[in-house]
């Protein structure tokens, strides 16, 4: 008996056009039957009437490696004009145009990204042309220092003087400065004083408290009390705070003048009134002013005035104990700590007398 005929033989009499046409038709046929995953509730093994929900699906922002930046403000038509032009000069070899370029800089205006080591690229332009208040500003920076610009004093006692010889005044004072306080140049006192009055002869204000200062305590020649007097006259006349405080401790010591203390509280109230820290010391140390902080407790609101808006009269301020005292505080007697200020800041002329302060 002959058996069931097997795949190649069954094949061999259908055909292989007619076989491909079933196998394709049974391709087509096959999704149709195929499961398909519901997106819906999800049937909990056990539990027939128990179906939970799937969770929605979270979409994650994308994480940025750095920062957004604040959007830049749009620049004017004429901003943008100027920007151009101030390249396209500067490019010529026009030195007002770096120094401008370089304010643009420091200053992070005209569109441009602030940057002092740019800045300081185009003051080094702009001295190596000959442009002497472009070597001063590039002394300020390189006696300072600071982001992308090392601090160099020496290269910058080196402008100082070259912008000094061209006959840039402030130079003048600021390296008679570097010269008395040997900052990045061996000190020289004579070399110094004789700047100062060079710089003083044009006007300077900062040069005649400097020089006046060196009159009175003999730094550099001959001690002067005159010609410290006059210095400080001039400096005071131009509203200079330091000048102004000096003078008041000329009065108070009697340095050349007769002793006058209510014409060095005067000259004191005089230098507080422009900000001047010393001014303020002196007149606390001599008791004509409030020494503690006003406040609603000891009588005086937040700006040093009664209530009534009246400022204090001098003499009848308490002192700073007895103000505490009636406000129902402690009075301490815990020093601060003194803060390390620089020869440049302020010059004690006597231990435990009047405060000679320089600019």
């Amino acid at each position: 008996m002959r058996g069931k005929p097997t795949f190649p033989e069954a094949t061999r009499h259908i055909g292989m056009p007619r076989l491909l046409a079933v196998l394709t038709m049974a391709c087509a046929l096959l999704p149709f039957g195929a499961g398909t995953v519901s997106a819906g509730p999800v049937q909990l093994p056990g539990a027939p009437d128990a179906a939970v929900e799937q969770p929605p699906r979270i979409i994650y922002p994308a994480i940025r490696s750095r920062p957004l930046s604040p959007a830049k403000p749009a620049l004017s038509p004429q901003e943008k004009a100027r920007r151009k032009q101030l390249f396209s000069r500067a490019k010529a070899g026009d030195t007002e145009a770096m120094r401008a370029l370089a304010r643009a800089y420091e200053e992070g205006s005209l569109g441009l990204k602030k940057s002092h080591a740019r800045a300081a690229s185009w003051l080094r332009r702009a001295a190596q042309a000959g442009d002497a208040e472009a070597a001063y500003r590039l002394a300020r920076m390189l006696l300072k220092g600071g982001e992308g610009v090392k601090r160099a004093p020496k290269i910058a006692a080196a402008l100082f003087k070259a912008a000094a010889e061209r006959g840039h005044v402030p130079s003048m004072h600021w390296l008679g400065y570097m010269l008395e306080f040997g900052i990045g140049v061996p000190r020289d006192l004579k070399a110094a004083r004789a700047w100062y009055e060079k710089a003083a002869e044009k006007g300077h204000t900062p040069a005649h408290v400097a020089l006046g200062l060196m009159a009175l305590t003999g730094r550099g020649g001959e001690r002067d009390f005159e010609a410290a007097l006059d210095h400080f006259s001039k400096a005071a006349e131009k509203g200079d705070g330091w000048a102004m405080n000096n003078l008041g401790a000329m009065f108070e010591m009697g340095w050349g003048v007769p002793k006058d203390r209510e014409k060095a509280i005067i000259y004191y109230e005089l230098a507080k009134e422009r900000k001047n820290p010393a001014g303020l010391r002196n007149l606390v140390r001599l008791g004509a002013v409030q020494m503690t902080p006003p406040t609603p407790e000891n009588g005086h609101n937040a700006t040093g005035t009664d209530e009534k808006g009246a400022a204090p009269d001098a003499s009848t301020v308490d002192t700073a104990g007895e103000a505490a005292t009636e406000a129902g505080v402690p009075a301490t007697t815990k020093k601060e700590p003194r803060r390390r200020v620089s020869p440049g800041k302020r010059f004690n002329f006597r231990p435990g007398r009047a405060m000679v302060n320089t600019p």
